[in-house]
């Protein structure tokens, strides 16, 4: 196990080499050879850098500065160092009437653009947003195009562009392009890109981002599981990762309390998102979350303690259809552009949700039942006013 994990440690080191000039706590944007770039592809930190190599000019904004103070405190992760807020952002250039632009849409739809030319921040409402809007659809298409060939060649050059990859796929499930479903049906199948450490509930963020996209567009994705459990604790669960778990909707009646990880596992397949909660006092609890493309679909919500079934949920109709309006009223955000929980405790919260809607849809039924037995009293009692006695 030790061994395991220095090769581990290893290779995250070889694969991301540090320098000197690498810009990890900031985003760094270049102007060499009168053609400005994307240093590193990275996007990120709590600045911006634009550098203009030939004319010795440079200019550097901080983040907090460039976002929208309400959007800043609800959406910016700042417990961390650099504080986080690129998942999902969306960054390109721009050209219009020989002024150069550098803008990045945020995963909250909110726009950072930076004229290059005054080195400044653009007034608001001097780019036209149809503009904006066109390049970003333009660069969404030509990535999503770029990455599927990529994939198709197995170039590992692919290995470089999951932020904008990933980006494309979330803008795409949030400006509704359903001409780009074949790209993600594609990226559906893609098993590279995994999160570390290797020894962890190992996610295939990409392939996720497709099928969250897909079902928020009307699609059924097919059962690719969008998590690698550790052979560390699963050695003995053998179901291949890049195929299909196509069984997983006819089991998931099947599947009882009591059951052990392993052959929940083998029952419905591993789940599209896992989250742990550890209360003071209680045993760690793990919620499997199912997304399950039925007719009509539904979340099917495993709730583990000391390795079995401890509960089962439903939650009709499903997650992933009801989290825009748990996302509204909620305080904080709720939901990782995937799909996924920011915080594993508000599992609670969207208990608390589905009891409203709950009594909310038995609160209609019972006031149209009402109505309908109002109703057809009335007719016949009128119908026995006018009838003419025998």
């Amino acid at each position: 196990m030790p061994c395991r994990a220095v090769i581990t440690v290893l290779t995250l080191l070889a694969c991301t080499p540090l320098s000197a000039d690498d810009p990890r706590d900031f985003t760094w944007i270049e102007k060499k050879d009168d053609k400005w770039d994307h240093l590193h592809t990275y996007l990120g930190g709590s600045s911006i850098l634009i550098d203009d190599v030939k004319s010795n000019r440079k200019a550097r904004f901080n983040l907090e500065e460039l976002i929208a103070p309400d959007n800043y405190q609800r959406h910016v992760r700042k417990n961390t160092s650099p504080p986080m807020w690129e998942q999902s952002a969306l960054a390109y250039f721009l050209t219009i009437n020989d002024t150069d632009y550098f803008c990045i849409r945020l995963a909250w739809d909110e726009r950072i653009i930076l004229n290059l030319n005054s080195f400044e921040p653009a007034a608001p409402g001097s780019v036209d947003l149809k503009l904006l809007l066109a390049r970003e659809k333009a660069v969404v298409h030509e990535r999503l195009d770029n990455a599927v060939n990529l994939l198709a060649a197995g170039d590992l050059k692919i290995a470089t562009r999951w932020q904008e990859i990933n980006a494309a796929i979330s803008f795409v499930e949030r400006q509704r392009l359903i001409d780009c479903i074949p790209q993600l049906r594609k990226l559906e199948e893609c098993s590279l890109g995994r999160d570390f450490p290797a020894f962890e509930n190992n996610s295939i963020p990409t392939r996720r981002l497709a099928q969250f996209a897909l079902r928020r567009l009307g699609e059924k994705p097919q059962a690719y599981p969008a998590i690698i459990l550790p052979r560390a604790r699963f050695d003995v669960y053998e179901k291949p990762f890049n195929k299909p778990f196509a069984d997983r909707i006819n089991n998931a009646d099947t599947i009882k309390t009591g059951l052990g990880v392993v052959e929940a596992l083998n029952t419905l397949g591993t789940p599209d998102y896992i989250n742990n909660t550890i209360t003071y006092g209680n045993p760690s609890t793990s919620y499997w979350r199912y997304d399950m493309d039925a007719d009509p679909p539904y979340t099917l919500v495993i709730i583990m303690q000391h390795d079995a079934v401890h509960e089962i949920r439903r939650y009709e109709p499903p997650l992933w259809q009801e989290m825009d309006h748990i996302e509204k009223a909620s305080p904080h955000p709720v939901f990782k552009t995937d799909g996924d929980l920011r915080i594993d405790e508000d599992w609670q919260l969207i208990d608390k949700h589905y009891l409203t809607l709950r009594i909310f849809r038995t609160t209609c039924w019972l006031i149209g039942t009402l109505l309908v037995v109002f109703t057809c009293t009335y007719l016949i009692r009128r119908r026995m006013r006018l009838s003419p006695p025998p």
